[in-house]
């Protein structure tokens, strides 16, 4: 999520699928998804879904496995479902990245206010 949070940031019109194709690659390349079977990882695709003025990368992205042969047929029909439920886990999948984030981000800053008010006490009691 932190390799993707910049790109997917952007404006919609602004991201472009080589790029999010490519941090897909540098993903799988640094994760057990890289011992996957060829034909498995080749069938992972970035799409986009349809979007309006004022939507953020976030808003549009979608992966896609291709599903070929009979059974494709049969997916195809399924493909509106898939993105609708796909859209609602990214949704709760980029809250959890953030809530994460800002936690991470709070205790910093707890720490770094321990350490001024610890300093702070030294240089009026000194």
């Amino acid at each position: 999520m932190r390799v993707i949070s910049p790109e997917l940031s952007k404006p919609a019109e602004h991201i472009y699928g080589h790029t999010l194709t490519a941090i897909l690659e540098s993903a799988i390349r640094v994760t057990n998804a890289q011992y996957e079977d060829e034909d498995t990882l080749k069938r992972l695709n970035i799409s986009f879904m349809s979007h309006s003025s004022g939507d953020m990368g976030w808003d549009v992205f979608s992966l896609v496995y291709i599903v070929d042969g009979p059974i494709g047929t049969i997916f195809q029909q399924t493909m509106p479902t898939y993105q609708s439920l796909f859209g609602a886990l990214w949704k709760a999948k980029r809250m959890e990245f953030v809530l994460a984030n800002m936690r991470r981000q709070q205790i910093f800053m707890a720490k770094l206010f321990r350490n001024i008010k610890g300093k702070y006490k030294k240089s009026n009691t000194a």
